[in-house]
């Protein structure tokens, strides 16, 4: 497994190759995933488990908003491959 993933005819504007007005929020990837629309019945132990086969590491529902989380993977790849996987 690479951290390249090829589409060859994107039909999703982030995938396609046009200049975005948002470069300063391009990062390059890191261990450290955002993740988004967790849903209400799922804690951090659901999370967790959810991500252990790709090396999570530790997960966090932010306080202020349940249905938003922090998850640190072991890896860079490992992220990369839970965020392609999930």
């Amino acid at each position: 497994w690479g951290l390249a993933k090829d589409f060859p005819n994107p039909q999703l504007p982030r995938l396609k190759d046009e200049p975005t007005r948002q470069f300063a929020y391009i990062r390059p990837p890191c261990g450290t995933l955002h993740v988004s629309n967790v849903p209400a019945h799922m804690d951090e132990k659901g999370l967790g488990e959810l991500f252990a086969p790709y090396g999570k590491v530790s997960c966090e529902l932010f306080k202020k908003k349940a249905s938003m989380a922090q998850v640190v993977m072991a890896s860079t790849e490992a992220a990369v491959l839970a965020l392609m996987a999930l």
